[in-house]
């Protein structure tokens, strides 16, 4: 499998680091230089990992903005920091980071920390079944099982479930439900969102999918 790497690298350093450790034929790498690139390259590339040079204020914003927007959510964020920065790490992870690498970087160890990073996101993105309590979703068979009760659904119900319950207590509009549908190759309109929601509480129980009025809708953990 060949893995897409971007990164967000003003002056090149450490995309030539990463190119030197990490074999051609395993991975592609790609950089850009600032978060107006970034965010074209992104949407039309669609990278496995994204790799954020600094921890300045705007990069600690554009991981909000990645981790939370559903086009984009999939993808696994790492952030490379000076050693004057590594009080940011709890901050990253809290806007979403995946990793939080300090300077100077190992080669052997910064190589191992990147395949095991990408090897995670492959489980995760070949995985048909998630447990949550005693919700079981198996994705593919568009099934929910509650304790010993299997309830089917419809591919568009289970599609919704499936993004919030990856998401949990996050809340998403209806745009973002249908945005995420679009990406999912399922396609509705923001209106029909509001049926799925309401004959899915019916399915499943009212108190996993919550309403948060004028925002949208939340899986509850």
């Amino acid at each position: 499998m060949n893995y897409k790497i971007l990164l967000i690298d003003p002056e090149s350093s450490v995309t030539e680091f990463f190119h030197s450790i990490l074999p051609a034929h395993l991975y592609t790498i790609k950089s850009v230089s600032n978060q107006s690139a970034l965010e074209k390259k992104v949407h039309k590339w669609q990278p496995d990992l994204i790799i954020v040079g600094n921890a300045s204020d705007n990069s600690l914003e554009l991981l909000t903005t990645l981790s939370t927007n559903p086009a984009t959510a999939s993808i696994f964020l790492a952030m490379i920091v000076e050693q004057a920065c590594r009080e940011k790490e709890a901050e990253a992870f809290d806007k979403g980071a995946d990793a939080f690498w300090i300077k100077p970087l190992p080669k052997q160890a910064t190589l191992k920390r990147t395949e095991a990073l990408l090897k995670r996101k492959t489980r995760l993105t070949s995985l048909e079944e998630l447990q949550i309590g005693e919700i079981l979703i198996s994705k593919d068979a568009f099934t929910v099982k509650r304790s010993t009760q299997i309830i089917d659904l419809t591919q568009m119900e289970v599609s919704i479930l499936w993004f919030l319950a990856t998401h949990p207590n996050q809340v998403f509009s209806r745009q973002e439900i249908a945005t995420y549908l679009s990406s999912d190759k399922t396609t509705t309109d923001n209106r029909s969102i509001d049926v799925h929601i309401l004959s899915l509480r019916q399915k499943i129980g009212a108190e996993y999918i919550v309403t948060r009025r004028k925002r949208g809708y939340l899986f509850k953990l």
